[in-house]
């Protein structure tokens, strides 16, 4: 299985996620230990994301985002289990491009879906078929 170190991730994205685990899940939290943990990377199926949770994007955005998901320290939206917690924008220019797949990193236990911005439930593949999509 395919893991990412936090650390290795864009400095805004690793600063909020770290706060909504410090603030949510474990108050006693540093940094550095934060940052030292893999997380491993799924695949979600886009085609069962609602319609009406997409943003509306201008072409400028779609442009932004499309940098930004070219980027590997900033491409990957975030979910906890089954919820999204980040990432909603990522999705929707991805949807718009008609992908049907993508890679996010699922920080389980380390983020509190209900308390951290639970924005969608998304339907991630089983393991065999994320070992095979990419």
């Amino acid at each position: 299985m395919k893991k990412i170190r936090i650390g290795d991730l864009d400095r805004a994205m690793r600063e909020e996620l770290f706060n909504l685990h410090a603030c949510y899940v474990n108050p006693d939290a540093t940094e550095r230990d934060f940052y030292s943990r893999l997380v491993p990377v799924k695949t979600i199926d886009l085609r069962v994301v609602p319609k009406e949770a997409l943003h509306a994007l201008s072409a400028h955005q779609v442009a932004n985002y499309t940098t930004t998901l070219a980027n590997p320290s900033t491409k990957f939206p975030a979910i906890a289990g089954d919820s999204l917690v980040d990432g909603m924008h990522r999705i929707s220019v991805a949807i718009a491009k008609g992908q049907t797949k993508m890679e996010v990193l699922d920080f389980g236990k380390l983020i509190d879906p209900k308390q951290s911005g639970f924005q969608i439930k998304v339907k991630v593949f089983p393991e065999k078929v994320n070992a095979l999509c990419f």
